[in-house]
């Protein structure tokens, strides 16, 4: 009820909803959110941490890959380059991109010594995991013993919340798999598990396609097939002893890679994940 009340401080007026329009959640949360709700402490400190990691952590991860790239890119122009230092054009552009690729590379490690503190990891995760086990329990008609399919009718209190909750907990996995992967070791998986499969297998409850196909992306990226010591992640282990995987996950998995074959997802920009290894 929070992010919807008059008492919410975080602003979710302009965000693209999980599955509701912004007229619906309008009409909900003037027939549902009573006037007078007032929040809790601990209410609004989860809701500002969520809201902080949005604006913070998720951005200057995105841009710490956007470096990566660009320094990988300017070592391959350099390499180009050096073949053809006899030619004083070349070599002062040489050493432009030099200085280029300095500057990038003291970025890059600025960043990676924020990014990857372990005392920033460590807590990272357990608000991830806490929000994907918060909601899971708001689709679940008996939270206690969660099972699929859900209902067909998708709950106002999860179709209205802003797509980013989702977004960006698939987004953090993402990141940590592939920059700190040993930092989930000692985490508890269970929450983030059943949120990954829980949602790969009930792709109707969220509108944005490309939301569920980084939910995807993040099951291959703890594969031992994608990481190059070919060593299972402890969240892909997870996933494969969790009672709803059997069932429910291969499936959705297999569903989700045929219907991104025939669909507008599938552009020579985004390339399917293979479905063997998953």
């Amino acid at each position: 009820m929070y992010l919807h009340s008059p008492a919410s401080r975080v602003p979710i007026e302009n965000e693209s909803r999980l599955k509701a329009s912004s007229e619906e959640a309008e009409k909900w949360r003037r027939d549902e959110v009573p006037a007078d709700y007032e929040p809790k402490f601990t209410t609004e400190c989860f809701f500002f941490t969520l809201y902080c990691q949005h604006l913070t952590f998720l951005p200057v991860s995105s841009r710490y890959d956007d470096t990566r790239r660009e320094v990988n890119y300017y070592r391959r122009v350099l390499a180009d380059y050096h073949q053809q230092l006899t030619n004083r054009r070349a070599q002062a552009t040489y050493e432009k991109i030099k200085l280029k690729l300095e500057h990038l590379q003291n970025t890059r490690r600025c960043t990676e010594i924020a990014l990857l503190d372990p005392n920033l990891l460590g807590p990272c995760v357990e608000v991830f995991s806490k929000t994907a086990v918060w909601l899971t329990r708001l689709v679940s008609s008996t939270p206690d013993q969660l099972t699929l399919p859900l209902p067909d009718a998708v709950a106002m209190r999860f179709a209205a919340l802003p797509d980013y909750v989702v977004q960006d907990i698939a987004d953090f996995l993402l990141f940590i798999l592939r920059m700190s992967p040993d930092t989930l070791q000692s985490m508890d998986m269970q929450g983030l598990v059943q949120f990954l499969v829980v949602f790969i297998a009930s792709p109707g409850y969220i509108v944005n396609p490309y939301i569920v196909a980084k939910l995807v992306e993040a099951v291959f990226a703890a594969t031992p097939f994608h990481n190059q010591e070919r060593r299972a992640h402890s969240l892909f282990q997870a996933l494969e002893a969790h009672r709803l995987s059997c069932d429910h996950l291969l499936p959705s998995l297999i569903a989700f890679y045929i219907g991104e074959t025939t669909s507008s997802l599938y552009t020579p920009l985004h390339t399917p994940t293979p479905p063997c290894p998953m």
